[in-house]
């Protein structure tokens, strides 16, 4: 039986994304700097789960090799854990998991009780309630044990920002909830805040609720930003200019 290519990003983020191994090529369907999954629509990729193997990854421009292993397969996917990369490919890597990227690939893939969940490369993830707020998260290119997040609370337009452990990310049950931060110097907060106005300036609405949601925290970003009284541009990295 065949099964279509799991839709977990945009699209028109990975068109041009493949990885090559055992004389055999597959469409990349989501990217980050601790995994990968691949396309397996008829499921004949030759991956057996605990396997270890080098892999050719083609991201547009970018060509770099990562030591992988096979984590788990289902329906027209497999998943892989990146457990090595090299410092240059690495920095290739980065390149293409820009904020530019990052906001074009966010898609929604679910909503529930009142919640809206939107899913993009590099782990990032968008929650939003209208009633609770926003959390828009994803994970530290510098430490992959780390999230960096923006949270806006409705009630009172508080916007957070901040780096939380991946793993305590991952038992978060609420929006509201607590988040733990872990410490981060003042210029590279700033910094990280300038990254998500990158990444939501490129996020493409589909539905006029979308594009309420960009606005909504695009205005608590520029108001954090230029609260401090900063030239909030010079919060950019070099990688946000592409």
């Amino acid at each position: 039986m065949t099964f279509p290519a799991p839709v977990l990003v945009n699209p028109i983020s990975v068109r041009q994304c493949t990885a090559s191994f055992k004389e055999t090529s597959a469409a990349i369907a989501d990217l980050s700097f601790v995994r990968l999954i691949l396309a397996d629509p008829d499921g004949t990729l030759p991956l057996m789960e605990g396997e270890e193997l080098d892999l050719e990854l083609h991201v547009e421009r970018f060509h770099l090799t990562v030591r992988a292993a096979t984590r788990a397969r289902g329906n027209g996917w497999v998943r892989l854990s990146i457990d090595r990369i090299v410092p240059s490919a690495r920095a290739h890597l980065k390149s293409f998991l820009c904020p530019k990227k990052i906001g074009e690939s966010l898609s929604e893939n679910w909503e529930r009780d009142g919640v809206r969940h939107y899913h993009g490369l590099n782990e990032s993830e968008l929650w939003y309630h209208p009633e609770v707020g926003a959390l828009f998260t994803y994970l530290d290119d510098r430490d992959p044990l780390q999230q960096f997040y923006v949270r806006v609370r409705e009630t009172s337009g508080s916007l957070e920002a901040g780096r939380i452990a991946r793993a305590a990310y991952l038992e978060i049950s609420s929006l509201d909830g607590e988040l733990g931060n872990a410490p981060i110097p003042e210029k590279e907060l700033f910094e990280r805040m300038g990254e998500c106005r990158d990444v939501v300036t490129n996020f493409r609405p589909v539905a006029q609720w979308d594009y309420t949601l960009k606005q909504r925290l695009l205005r608590a970003l520029s108001d954090k930003l230029y609260s401090t009284g900063r030239d909030a541009s010079l919060a950019r990295p070099v990688s946000a200019a592409r």
